[in-house]
């Protein structure tokens, strides 16, 4: 027995993906056609939350160079469990801060919202530059590598999915960085 869904509890990819089965229909199709004629212009445009590579980057920034040399120390060495390396335990709570700027970038990617992935992209990249250069944190010294890891990886990560106008785009802003931060 198949257990029955509500729409209204799918998740969008979910509910994109059916309504994409749906309008193969041809008398289908027309009427999602005459739905979407009717809507005016700025429908759903509340929805769409306003962001730029400033607030992103001072956002990646901010809650890595965040991170507490305390709970690194507090946490790692030998524990009742066995020893946990203080650089592998800097690198997971790096990671922790750093997966959901990732997380949202790759779900703009995801759901062709191309000019936000960019826009993400671009201040992650701008906020991880700048732990970089600008962090005082002693937390950073025990990540040391991981600012430009993952700067390859959210780089590799976007370059697979984007246009190749909006890769070229990137690639100059990333130039730009590298330029701004040389000494």
């Amino acid at each position: 027995m198949t257990k029955k869904i509500e729409l209204e509890e799918l998740s969008e990819k979910k509910l994109r993906f059916v309504f994409q089965q749906l309008i193969v229909n041809p008398g289908i199709r027309q009427q999602a056609e005459k739905i979407a004629s009717e809507l005016p212009p700025d429908f759903g445009a509340e929805e769409i939350e306003e962001i730029d590579i400033e607030g992103i980057a001072e956002s990646v920034f901010f809650s890595l160079n965040d991170l507490d040399v305390e709970e690194l120390w507090d946490n790692s060495g030998r524990t009742r469990y066995g020893y946990v390396d203080v650089y592998d335990l800097a690198i997971e709570m790096f990671e922790s801060e750093i997966y959901p700027h990732v997380q949202e970038m790759e779900r703009c990617l995801e759901l062709n919202m191309h000019e936000h992935a960019k826009i993400h992209c671009m201040g992650i990249l701008k906020g991880l530059r700048d732990l970089e250069h600008e962090s005082g944190n002693e937390f950073i010294d025990w990540a040391a590598d991981a600012s430009s890891s993952y700067s390859e990886i959210v780089w590799e990560k976007y370059k697979a999915k984007a246009s190749q106008e909006d890769y070229a785009e990137v690639e100059a802003f990333i130039e730009k960085l590298n330029k701004g931060h040389r000494k």
